[in-house]
């Protein structure tokens, strides 16, 4: 199961009307250029980085290290009469138990965020499963004061909801709670003029003198550690969510290790140290195919031996490291990165972020095809498979119609594949699924579906026909 199940959009930037997609293993974003694949990334990057920061302002953070958003009114949709933004996504939670220990480590993030919902709302042997959604809604002219936040919180046919609205002028929020856990009884709970401390977006704490409730001599300061427990739960699982910029870093003849990361960076600039420093662990994968076929087979391998296997399979060669003094150095098949173009080292980030990634977490990438020829983009399109099916989730923005069309002929070649991805096509600020036929291919409406190659082969072939007629005069 995916980590994020759907994100909802309304209002930002050229998406006006609610817009709401459901997520895959892999998600696939395609579409002409300034038609909203960025805005949609860019959501998800804005509320994470707004969940990342640990001000106390409880503010959308506009722009980060992620996204640089600008103001408030340069992403408010100009159409928009309500001037009212939201942002929402919903998760999968499921007990860690469910997997068996060879096909997985989750993260501790996940864990936590699933051992908190479970503690409040049941035991772990109750609950298997949380579908656990986040919605933020901000209405005021510069964008810096959050007005409200909706949680939902569902497992077995059971259903909670919390909703904070803020009061800008009297700086308090009301707090209003459907089926909130207190004790061992589900409540229904208004807390008027809270007065709340967040870090960002996560409520850690809270006091109020006025609340109404359905049972009485409740502890009001129980209901207020237990809902930022719920807080802190959504904060969590926003650690897993990576991101890799198109523009990576340029291949380098040595690379200084000065900084400690756990991932390779925003640029892929930590990509060498990760090469350092899990050469030899065991990480849940499967090697490249030796054949035409995509035949998958996971398991536990050394991390550099899965790298070096999709790296030769995309036709990027071996990579091997080299100490020397305190720098490290990455050669290509006995050549220095920096002497073989540039395409090992914008597909190097991918592949080591990728398969770093824990199988509960969410990787962004935007334009894996750069810097790479046709076969090699078809075979990067493999490698996206191949971590989606390893239980990784990953959102991809792309305008390679190599990559789209080897995705469609892998969904057409396997219904496990098929049920496994989602691929979207954006234009105008809305979303359009394809539907992928394992007959007929990708089903859509829209004629601008990559209809380029088709289109140009065909004028081709007319051309060389009419050519052919004429030297036959």
């Amino acid at each position: 199961m995916s980590m994020f199940n759907n994100i909802y959009i309304k209002n930002y930037k050229c998406f006006k009307d609610s817009n709401s997609l459901e997520l895959a293993p892999l998600t696939i974003l395609c579409g002409v250029n300034s038609s909203g694949k960025s805005s949609i990334i860019n959501s998800l990057l804005t509320l994470k980085q707004s969940y990342d920061d640990i001000s106390v302002t409880n503010s959308l953070k506009l722009n980060g290290p992620y996204v640089k958003n600008g103001t408030y009114a340069d992403i408010i949709n100009d159409c928009s009469a309500e001037k009212e933004l939201i942002i929402g996504v919903s998760y999968d939670l499921e007990r860690s138990a469910g997997f068996t220990s060879e096909e997985v480590s989750s993260s501790r993030y996940s864990i936590s965020a699933y051992k908190n919902l479970a503690r409040l709302y049941g035991t772990e042997e109750k609950i298997i499963h949380v579908d656990l959604s986040n919605t933020i809604a901000a209405h005021n002219s510069n964008g810096n004061t959050l007005s409200a936040q909706y949680i939902r919180i569902s497992y077995d046919n059971f259903e909670s909801v919390i909703e904070f609205v803020g009061n800008k002028k009297k700086n308090s929020y009301c707090i209003y709670a459907i089926q909130f856990p207190y004790e061992d009884k589900k409540i229904n709970i208004r807390i008027d003029n809270a007065q709340c401390y967040f870090e960002n977006f996560t409520f850690t704490s809270g006091y109020a003198k006025q609340y109404s409730t359905d049972i009485e001599n409740i502890n009001i300061g129980i209901v207020f550690s237990d809902l930022a427990t719920i807080c802190r739960s959504i904060m969590l699982l926003f650690k897993n969510l990576q991101y890799i910029t198109p523009l990576r870093v340029y291949p380098q003849h040595a690379y200084v290790l000065d900084e400690e990361s756990n991932t390779v960076g925003i640029s892929g600039e930590y990509t060498p140290l990760m090469l350092k420093k899990y050469a030899n662990r065991d990480v849940w994968f499967s090697e490249a195919p030796t054949s035409d076929a995509l035949s998958l087979n996971m398991a536990k391998i050394k991390f550099k031996n899965v790298v070096n296997s999709w790296l030769t399979y995309i036709g990027l060669g071996n990579y091997t490291i080299k100490y020397a003094d305190e720098s490290l150095k990455i050669n290509i098949d006995g050549h220095s990165i920096s002497n073989v173009g540039f395409g090992a080292s914008q597909a190097l980030p991918i592949l080591v972020g990728s398969i770093l990634q824990p199988l509960d977490g969410c990787l962004i990438l935007e334009q894996p095809e750069i810097h790479l020829h046709p076969r090699a983009q078809m075979n990067m399109a493999d490698f996206l498979i191949a971590s989606a099916m390893s239980k990784r989730e990953l959102i991809v923005e792309t305008h390679s119609d190599h990559i789209i069309n080897r995705v469609i002929r892998r969904a057409m070649e396997s219904p496990e594949i098929n049920r496994n991805i989602k691929i979207y096509f954006i234009e105008n600020g809305r979303s359009e699924l394809v539907r992928i036929d394992p007959v007929i291919g990708a089903v859509i409406e829209n004629e601008n579906f990559f209809c380029q190659f088709a289109t140009e082969t065909e004028k081709i072939v007319t051309t060389g026909i009419s050519n052919s007629m004429r030297q036959q005069e």
